[in-house]
């Protein structure tokens, strides 16, 4: 049995590299991003007016001219016109090219239009105002986005307006699940006394497509020569399995023996923590398996802490941990991480997160998983000097922690 430290530590040394591949500008939100993005032309590439109104050259201010004849209007997307009379105007509309020989805007509220004449109404007009002004924000070339950054809503501008209709970013891992044992039953059934419904496997589902991933799903009894059959078919076809149960210490807990008759490579078979002390990880060339407990709770702890840290490192975006300074009245095992289901909200007094354990019936017991939104992870009492972390459920609220 391994401490968590070293699991994580082996999560990081058994990271898989699925190369890159190119996808959809829509879909690029959640992925990360491989290569550098740069500026393909000045930003903004043109002289361009921030608000509605006319656009003049200064000096006419600095000679006390009041009274501009309009030349023309300078719409959003016509081509840059030309300013004749430097004494003169353009009416100009928010996005339009300044016309050449002009260099500032004043907006329509402060001016009034007669006749084919714009008479100023104040005489609080500075140079240059109201132009966002060519290669301002950046000069071609310039690296707007440095790889690997997972990407975020805030990106997609960025990526549009240098043209990136095609995103390249890191490969993802195919992804198998699979439930087991003979007491599971579909969810559209009606159990028998003795049976439940299977709910390990769309959890992890659910907690794949967020990260991304549409993992598949598979079930197995609790038959050796089926699982032997199932698991090696599925590792031939798959990068990663996620398997939920069959890996304690029952009759029946067969995972661990048949993945080793399949030449899997046990990195590890227990960490001191609770929940999810048997989790079972292992690796057969570059296919890994993380077969997780049975216990919804187990499942979920696993997947959270362990899968998707691996699943950071193999994309090139490793989430850290989210250190907790106080835990209150909170305590921990004697040896073992103690991972806690908590509710957590920013104490803005504080200026810290508060986290609120919720009390659960042990690891089976998943109705209080709807009462969470994070794991508080407390180290054991013989690691004194370890510091508590927090894993928020949802991978966006993990990455915007580190904004």
């Amino acid at each position: 049995m391994i401490t968590v430290e070293e699991a994580f530590a082996q999560m990081q040394q058994n990271r898989v590299d699925f190369g890159l591949e190119e996808v959809l500008l829509e879909d690029a939100v959640g992925r990360v991003l491989m290569q550098n993005v740069t500026a393909d032309r000045d930003f903004p590439p043109f002289d361009r007016a921030t608000k509605d109104g006319i656009a003049i050259n200064f000096h006419a201010i600095q000679q006390g001219i009041t009274k501009y004849k309009i030349e023309g209007i300078q719409a959003a997307g016509d081509s840059q016109k030309q300013l004749h009379d430097p004494m003169a105007c353009f009416e100009i509309m928010t996005g339009a090219v300044v016309p050449a020989g002009a260099d500032t805007v004043v907006m329509y509220e402060q001016v009034q239009l007669e006749n084919g004449v714009a008479i100023l109404q104040t005489e609080k007009v500075k140079e240059r105002q109201n132009v966002h002004f060519q290669g301002q924000d950046a000069r071609q070339g310039d690296v707007l986005l440095q790889a690997p950054v997972k990407l975020l809503p805030k990106h997609v501008n960025t990526l549009a307006s240098v043209g990136k209709y095609k995103v390249p970013v890191a490969g993802l891992p195919k992804v198998a699940i699979i439930s087991t044992g003979d007491e599971l039953v579909e969810v559209q059934e009606m159990p028998e006394p003795h049976q439940i419904r299977k709910s390990n496997v769309y959890a992890l589902k659910s907690l794949l497509k967020e990260d991304g991933i549409n993992g598949d799903l598979y079930h197995t009894q609790d038959k050796e020569e089926e699982i032997v059959e199932t698991l090696g078919r599925l590792l031939a076809q798959y990068d990663v399995l996620l398997l939920s149960g069959g890996v304690s210490k029952g009759k029946y807990d067969l995972i661990p023996e048949c993945l080793q008759k399949l030449g899997v490579e046990k990195v590890f078979h227990g960490i001191k923590q609770r929940p999810g002390k048997p989790f079972w990880f292992g690796v057969k060339e570059d296919k890994c398996v993380f077969a997780f407990p049975g216990n919804p709770i187990s499942t979920y702890v696993c997947y959270l802490l362990y899968f998707r840290a691996w699943l950071g490192h193999s994309i090139n975006s490793p989430l850290p941990a989210i250190p907790v300074k106080d835990i209150g009245a909170m305590t921990g095992l004697q040896d073992f991480w103690y991972h806690r289901l908590v509710h957590a909200s920013w104490d803005g007094t504080a200026q810290k997160i508060r986290t609120d354990a919720i009390d659960n019936s042990g690891s089976g017991d998943l109705v209080s998983l709807n009462l969470a939104n994070g794991l508080l992870s407390v180290p054991p009492a013989s690691a004194p000097h370890a510091t508590p972390f927090f894993t928020p459920f949802s991978a966006q609220v993990h990455a915007y922690a580190h904004l």
